[in-house]
C-alpha cells in the first residue's frame, strides 16, 4: 500500500469523526511559512485543516491534531502518524524488566562490544614498535 494513500485514508478517517470540532492550528503565520516537508525539505501549505506538500512528486498529506501539526516522515521515524491520529502512546516503556529477561540479556553477546579489540590493539602496537 502507498504511504502517501494510507495516511490520506487515516486523514480523512480523522477528519470525519472530528467535524464538529473547530481545529485551528496553534502557530503564528510565522512559524507556518518555516515548516517544510519532513520527506522532501519542500514547503507546507496549509489546506482544508491539513498540511501539504507544495512538491508534486511527494505531495503528502500532514494531519492537524488539538492544533500541532503533525510533521513525521513514518519511513525513517519510530513513530507513525496513525499513533497521533488514534492518541495512542508514544512513550517508551521504561519499567524494570523481570529476571528472567535480565539474565537472558546478559547471555546475549552485546553488539557494541568489540571483543578482539585487546588483542588487536596489542598486535597492533607490536608492529609499530617493530617497524620503529
Amino acid at each position: 500500500m502507498n504511504q502517501s494513500v494510507s495516511l490520506t485514508d487515516l486523514q480523512s478517517k480523522f477528519m470525519a469523526e472530528n467535524k464538529s470540532m473547530n481545529i485551528q492550528v496553534k502557530l503564528p503565520k510565522s512559524v507556518h511559512q518555516r515548516l517544510c516537508c519532513p520527506v522532501c525539505r519542500s514547503k507546507l501549505a496549509l489546506t482544508n485543516e491539513q498540511f501539504e506538500c507544495t512538491n508534486p512528486p511527494c505531495a503528502t498529506y500532514f494531519p492537524v491534531v488539538e492544533g500541532i501539526p503533525i510533521l513525521i516522515n513514518e519511513s525513517a521515524s519510530v513513530f507513525s502518524v496513525n499513533d497521533f491520529l488514534n492518541y495512542e502512546s508514544t512513550t517508551f516503556n521504561l519499567k524494570p524488566k523481570s529476571k528472567i529477561k535480565q539474565v537472558l540479556e546478559n547471555l546475549i553477546p552485546r553488539t557494541d562490544i568489540n571483543v578482539k579489540s585487546e588483542t588487536n590493539y596489542k598486535r597492533f602496537a607490536e608492529l609499530i614498535q617493530k617497524q620503529s
